[in-house]
């Protein structure tokens, strides 16, 4: 996978092709692409060939890109492109997903993306349609327990406040709502399936500091702490 910085301001992907500017882009370290935190926009450039009747899928593994456009190029010349990022709503999307899932052409082409990353690394994996499929859904089959025992987690100290009158139960119930929804939009970014218009980035600023007085009281209410 090559990497470019983009020092100019290209938008187009003609603008890239029509300068000689190939030798710029730099190998990355691995398939997992590391960018930090940063508000500049990348170009990432690969070629893949695809010679068998298996159609293959490209995932970008990040739910907080919020722009990422796909420029697939054959060999003469001719030039596809496919949007994706979590400001498209999901119906807009060529695959309906909260990571950027992009279909690959059948033969050979070179692959440009153009994407602002924010911030998370971002493994770029190839699968093939159907195994992807049967992953996804034993990924949103456990993901359901796990969200499932965490509302029982919830019901049980509201219950046990109410019961006992402790206000650590509150506390911790209320810090384990905001787990969840740590976990549903600052992690994962599964929150665009229930609200599709939902900035992440805003939830990303939000959550977290609400998780800190939650936890503090708590803690205090535990330590019974005056």
């Amino acid at each position: 996978i090559l990497i470019l910085s983009e020092k100019a301001d290209y938008t187009v992907l003609d603008s890239l092709l029509g300068k000689d500017i190939k030798k710029y882009f730099e190998p990355s370290s691995g398939a997992i692409l590391q960018f930090g935190f940063t508000n500049k926009n990348y170009w990432i450039n690969f070629t893949v060939e695809n010679s068998t009747n298996d159609s293959l899928w490209l995932e970008f593994e990040n739910a907080y890109i919020p722009f990422v456009k796909l420029y697939s190029v054959s060999e003469n010349g001719t030039i596809d492109s496919t949007i994706a990022g979590y400001k498209i709503p999901l119906k807009n999307k060529t695959i309906k997903s909260h990571y950027q899932i992009f279909p690959l052409k059948k033969g050979k082409y070179n692959y440009y993306a153009y994407l602002k990353p924010l911030m998370h690394p971002i493994p770029v994996n190839i699968y093939e349609a159907e195994k992807y499929k049967i992953k996804t859904s034993k990924e949103t089959l456990i993901y359901g327990v796990y969200i499932g025992i965490l509302f029982f987690t919830i019901a049980l100290n509201i219950f046990l406040f109410i019961t006992l009158k402790k206000r650590y139960y509150l506390f911790f119930s209320i810090l384990i709502f905001l787990y969840l929804g740590s976990s549903l939009s600052v992690m994962e970014g599964y929150i665009l399936y229930l609200f599709p218009k939902t900035d992440l980035m805003n939830w990303y600023k939000i959550v977290p500091v609400l998780d800190m007085p939650a936890l503090l009281l708590y803690c205090m209410s535990v330590l019974d702490i005056k």
